[in-house]
């Protein structure tokens, strides 16, 4: 008799924030994302139209054109280009290329890039929609079969393997997913420089950080000041400051 089926989380995606880019279908995906607990972000690149020329002359009656909702692609692309994406989903090739133009037009078409190879991962439908993404050195995440439902299944694992880190300590026990932090499963508010403080440390495992690094991290060009100021509001945040120690001439640490 085989082990009872462990019961999946009733939101695996809670606290992560997802790229849709899709115009077709979208608000399925967008749906089927957010019952599982994610921010979405709809950006639609391309909307399909009909075509103009004569249909008798024309194999598919359609053409892509500039969506209703291009306003809103700028704005998704500022979001993955600064990490405040977890996840930018794709499921046509023009759409990527959509994205890239803007990018281009923006002027932040290799930040663009950089953020999608290292901090921000990519999701599309198939092979085909991966090959402009592939083209740029980005490996994005491809499900075996092109259907919605194995491409939002392939990100729920992804993002649950790689992107919710775990820690007992001295203050209870930490989970972080995404953005949403959980400090005994209770529910924890952090403002952006603090939880990506909080990120870093919680990646070290108790070990320390030295301040030149975390002000690196933090973007705060060496300012000491700064890095404190961070420091001390992370603490305050947190129902116990003693959880994150500074080791004195060295940096800080998880009290673990």
């Amino acid at each position: 008799m085989s082990a009872p089926a462990v019961p999946p989380l009733e939101l695996p995606l809670e606290g992560f924030r997802i790229g849709v880019t899709s115009h077709r279908g979208s608000q399925d995906l967008i749906e089927a994302l957010e019952r599982r607990g994610a921010q979405v972000l709809h950006a639609p690149a391309l909307q399909i139209a009909p075509a103009q020329e004569d249909m008798r002359l024309i194999v598919t009656p359609y053409r892509w054109v500039t969506s209703d909702g291009a306003d809103r692609l700028p704005r998704l692309i500022e979001a993955a280009c600064s990490g405040n994406l977890d996840v930018l989903t794709f499921t046509s090739a023009p759409a990527v290329d959509a994205v890239w133009s803007t990018a281009h037009e923006m002027g932040l078409y290799s930040q663009l890039v950089a953020s999608l190879k290292s901090t921000v991962t990519t999701a599309v439908i198939g092979p085909f929609t991966a090959q402009p993404l592939i083209d740029a050195g980005i490996r994005p995440l491809v499900p075996d079969r092109s259907r919605l439902s194995a491409l939002i299944r392939l990100v729920v694992e992804h993002l649950a393997l790689n992107h919710v880190r775990r820690l007992d300590t001295g203050s209870g026990r930490l989970e972080l997913r995404g953005r949403s932090l959980r400090i005994d499963g209770k529910p924890v508010e952090l403002a952006p420089a603090p939880l990506l403080l909080l990120r870093a440390l919680l990646g070290a495992g108790g070990a320390v950080l030295s301040r030149d690094s975390l002000a690196e991290l933090l973007e705060l060009r060496g300012s000491v000041h700064a890095l404190d100021t961070t420091v001390s509001r992370l603490r305050t945040a947190l129902p116990d400051g003693r959880l994150v120690q500074t080791v004195v001439k060295r940096g800080y640490r998880l009290r673990v």
